[in-house]
């Protein structure tokens, strides 16, 4: 970790890479998010308290419709899994793995001048999908993520980001039954900035 840290401090100061923050400008990009929590389920008397890893990876298209304003779409397909680390009552616990495939649509500001070879910025989006277990539990999700952080610029088109956020998620199951799943994640990603003609 700290090998990545000194990395992008000292290309921080030696590029003089800018990119491009205008308005009609196009980003396009991808990112992976690591995200980890616990979650208790509650049904008196029973008690269940599980651990869930999410591994997410997306794509993403915007347009700056205002110089630092980028609004767009946001694919991400996650793998989340489940595991029981705890319980009371006559309720089981055990192991499950989801596949969950979301739509969502974001907004991005950038804080900074954009002739800087690197700037902060913020990210909201919501998120719409569909899950399974890879059995017969299926539903649907609704995300809410926000994220914040730097990105380094490698020219005037191409940077990478390096954000932390927080992200909450309703799960609506099949069966009439839904839970609320929260939690920090970390996201690495590189977006294309592509310049106007």
């Amino acid at each position: 970790m700290k090998y990545l840290f000194l990395f992008f401090f000292s290309f921080t100061f030696i590029t003089k890479a800018q990119c491009q923050l205008d308005k009609g400008t196009w980003l396009v990009g991808g990112s992976g998010s690591f995200q980890s929590y616990k979650n208790d389920f509650q049904m008196p008397p029973n008690s269940v308290q599980y651990k869930v890893t999410t591994i997410s990876i997306s794509s993403s298209v915007g347009y700056f419709i205002m110089e630092k304003l980028a609004l767009g779409l946001r694919p991400t397909y996650s793998l989340e899994k489940e595991k029981a680390i705890g319980s009371t009552g006559n309720v089981g616990g055990g192991e499950s793995n989801y596949s969950i495939l979301e739509l969502g649509a974001f907004g991005r500001w950038y804080f900074l001048n954009k002739k800087k070879n690197y700037n902060i910025l913020s990210d909201l989006s919501y998120h719409y999908g569909i899950y399974s277990n890879f059995g017969t539990n299926t539903g649907h999700t609704n995300t809410f993520k926000f994220l914040t952080g730097p990105e380094f610029y490698f020219n005037s088109s191409v940077g990478i980001e390096l954000l932390l956020g927080y992200s909450s998620r309703k799960v609506l199951n099949k069966d009439g039954t839904s839970n609320f799943n929260k939690g920090f994640l970390t996201t690495i990603g590189f977006q294309i900035h592509l310049e106007k003609k």
